[in-house]
């Protein structure tokens, strides 16, 4: 029998608002985002030994208006 270690979160995410450059918006959870060349990419961070960050998302730099997040709960609409 395989012993199978299901992954854990290190904490709950926060909520992040990618604007597109398009003008549409994305909305999603992450703990962290980073930049990698030509990329913005989105983290999760997970329990292990070490500890370890996942990629959830990468998107173009050239794609993108703006990012906000990183809020315990999400924003309404309009409380900007």
């Amino acid at each position: 029998m395989v012993d199978r270690v299901i992954p854990e979160l290190t904490s709950d995410l926060d909520h992040w608002e990618v604007v597109l450059a398009d003008g549409s918006m994305l909305r999603l959870l992450a703990h962290s985002y980073g930049e990698d060349r030509d990329a913005f990419v989105f983290y999760a961070l997970m329990k292990g030994t070490p500890a370890y960050e996942y990629e959830l998302l990468r998107i173009p730099k050239d794609a993108v208006r703006d990012i906000e997040g990183g809020w315990a709960t999400p924003r309404s609409r309009g409380a900007r």
